[in-house]
This record gives C-alpha cells, sequence and structure tokens, in this order.
C-alpha cells in the first residue's frame, strides 16, 4: 500500500524548477545531485517548450508504482463488466 501524505507533495510541487536545456546541459551533474539529495524537480525547456523533466530515481520509482497501482484498479474494474469494448477497456485503463 502506497500513502503520501498532501504535506509531501505539496514540500515537492514547490520544488519544481524550470530550466533550459542548453543551463540542464551544462549543470547536468548539478542538477542531478540536487535531484537524488535534495528531492528538487526540474522542467526542461527547449525553445520556449517543455520538453522533459528531472526527478530523483525515488521520484520515479513512485509514480511507476502509482500508475501500477491505477492500472491494478482499471483491470479489476474490466473484470467486474460482463463484457467490456476494447475501447470501454482503454477508457477504464486511460489509455
Amino acid at each position: 500500500m502506497i500513502i503520501v501524505h498532501i504535506s509531501t507533495i505539496v514540500q515537492k510541487l514547490a520544488k519544481i524548477k524550470n530550466i533550459s536545456f542548453s543551463d540542464a546541459r551544462a549543470n547536468l551533474a548539478e542538477l542531478v545531485a540536487k535531484a537524488k539529495y535534495q528531492g528538487d524537480r526540474y522542467v526542461i525547456s527547449k525553445h520556449g517548450k517543455q520538453v522533459a523533466g528531472l526527478i530523483s530515481l525515488q521520484d520515479l520509482q513512485l509514480l511507476e508504482a502509482l500508475e501500477d497501482k491505477i492500472a491494478l484498479q482499471g483491470i479489476a474494474q474490466i473484470r467486474k463488466e460482463d463484457t467490456v469494448t476494447l475501447k470501454g477497456a482503454k477508457a477504464i485503463l486511460g489509455l
């Protein structure tokens, strides 16, 4: 079971920083260290458009676990149905 406290989410959202692609490339080692040790998160932009994010491995693992849980809940819902179309299954799974 995954339990995430609202205060933790708010703190992490406050740490999201925007950075240009060129600055990210020039400072990659420092950004990775800040993501790993301080929990900083970065949105990387190229030509003014957001193209990627940089987060800690711990945050990535949490995201993957949450995605898995959501998918399992969707599968459980599909199993409750007598029949489900492919379109209906995709809707339940958010695809």
